[in-house]
């Protein structure tokens, strides 16, 4: 897989953000290198959420930062809160990594949400994000799809984000999955508020696809007008 995206990431960096999405670096601690292994995070968790001392528990991400298996934290020194890698991202595998993040997506107490929202676009952004992410796409739309069906509105806006993200990453790697995605997505193009949103996102999805995008986007979203009119 040739198509390759510049990483923001520097080891001696520290990345702010406001937990939209917007990220600030700033200096930090040198990180460690270490592997994390997918067997030590849960294969299934209850749809119906658990308590712990930040709120409801709604995926494996809370599961996993509560007991100290997310390799990064929020630090509260400045302005901004700021995310801190404890493990330098680029050393680690994107699976769990990367899986538990996009699952993450469902999140809406703190410091989950901060951590997904902030996080997942710097893991996307990295050197070499492209050829990590490819493989493991499948395992990702399902958590993408959870998200894009969430009740939430500031969820659903984080997963079209997240949706542009991945695709500006993958490319054609996502289009078989590309039906199920717009099937949740289009069901809000008539949105007051997030129309426009939608409409990107839908825009990002065909510049990125392949040949046969515009015709499935079409086909869910007539009213779709392609970037290329």
């Amino acid at each position: 897989y040739q198509r390759r995206v510049r990483g923001i990431w520097d080891s001696s960096a520290m990345v702010r953000g406001d937990g939209a999405g917007n990220i600030y670096s700033n200096a930090s601690a040198e990180p460690q290198k270490a592997k994390l292994s997918s067997s030590r995070f849960d294969k299934k968790c209850s749809g119906f959420g658990s308590r712990s001392e930040y709120g409801t528990l709604k995926s494996n991400f809370s599961r996993a930062y509560n007991r100290g298996e997310v390799p990064c934290r929020i630090n509260h020194g400045g302005v901004n809160h700021a995310i801190q890698w404890e493990l330098d991202p680029a050393d680690l595998s994107y699976d769990p990594l990367l899986v538990l993040f996009f699952e993450g997506l469902v999140e809406t107490a703190h410091p989950f949400l901060f951590l997904v929202r902030a996080g997942l676009p710097q893991l996307l952004l990295l050197e070499g994000a492209a050829e990590k992410t490819a493989p493991i796409v499948g395992q990702l739309v399902p958590h993408l799809r959870a998200a894009l069906r969430s009740q939430d509105p500031d969820t659903f806006v984080a997963a079209l984000a997240a949706t542009c993200q991945l695709s500006n990453v993958v490319g054609e790697y996502l289009d078989p999955a590309v039906d199920s995605l717009i099937v949740q997505i289009g069901k809000h193009v008539q949105h007051r508020k997030h129309g426009p949103l939608v409409t990107d996102t839908l825009q990002t999805l065909e510049a990125n696809g392949g040949p046969q995008t515009l015709k499935k986007i079409k086909k869910k979203v007539p009213t779709y007008c392609s970037i290329n009119l």
